[in-house]
């Protein structure tokens, strides 16, 4: 008779925590939901707004580099690694910049993988590196580092591109 009654006892209090752990659980569901950010209007609005012809373009060998080089065009040139933080955070301004300057070529390239041919030819020491070309598809400026804004992009487009 005791082991039953120590048993009833076992279950009884068993029942009783999982039940104050759902509510529990359920409280803290509610504040999270509560605190979470939705994403602003203007970010959803410049998702938008992009089209195939203002985005970045993906190259993956050499021959493609000197054939956008040769269209008369300026290019600019994000090497950029897929295990990157820093080069997924500028993927956004990069794609601002491009929005921003439609007489300029934006192209990316993935530095650790298919494009480790184009990487060392410019010599890349860190992730996200940025390659300036003036019209001849000579390199005007190079510089490193993730998370500026499209404004320093635009600018630095602006002083070296022209």
């Amino acid at each position: 008779m005791k082991f039953q009654r120590n048993r009833f006892m076992f279950f009884a209090i068993i029942g009783l925590l999982c039940s104050l752990s759902f509510i529990y659980s359920s409280k803290i569901q509610a504040r999270t939901k509560r605190k979470r950010k939705t994403p602003t209007t203007t970010t959803r609005m410049s998702r938008k707004r992009r089209t195939e012809q203002n985005q970045p373009k993906d190259i993956h060998i050499m021959e493609e580099l000197d054939n956008h080089l040769k269209s008369g065009m300026p290019v600019v040139l994000m090497i950029h690694a897929t295990f990157c933080g820093a080069c997924k955070i500028s993927m956004e301004p990069f794609a601002d910049a491009a929005e921003d300057n439609v007489h300029v070529q934006f192209l990316k390239v993935e530095g650790d993988k298919e494009g480790r041919e184009i990487a060392d030819k410019y010599e890349i020491g860190r992730f996200p590196t940025f390659v300036l070309f003036d019209k001849q598809g000579t390199e005007k400026h190079k510089f490193s580092g993730g998370g500026s804004p499209s404004s320093v992009l635009s600018q630095k487009i602006k002083k070296y591109i022209g």
